[in-house]
């Protein structure tokens, strides 16, 4: 069956609008593809900062015992060595 000059003139104007909308939808699947890498990317910077400030205070804090640990150990043979 044979489509008809007018069936297909119709369907050839809507095929601009069709390209019209897959070229609107990629470009919105473009956008957000951009959107989710940049705002990945900005938490991976900020989930990187976080641990190392965690690793330096944690490095920082056992340093602190240590210091605290020597000196008591210092005050107390202060305090029982005889005279």
């Amino acid at each position: 069956m044979e489509p008809d000059g007018d069936a297909l003139r119709r369907s050839l104007l809507v095929l601009p609008n069709a390209v019209h909308m897959v070229d609107a939808q990629i470009q919105q699947l473009r956008s957000t593809t951009s959107y989710l890498y940049w705002r990945e990317r900005r938490h991976r910077m900020t989930a990187e900062s976080t641990h190392r400030r965690v690793l330096w205070y944690g490095v920082l804090r056992s340093l602190a015992l240590v210091g605290v640990s020597v000196l008591q150990v210092l005050g107390v043979r202060y305090l029982f060595r005889s005279k």
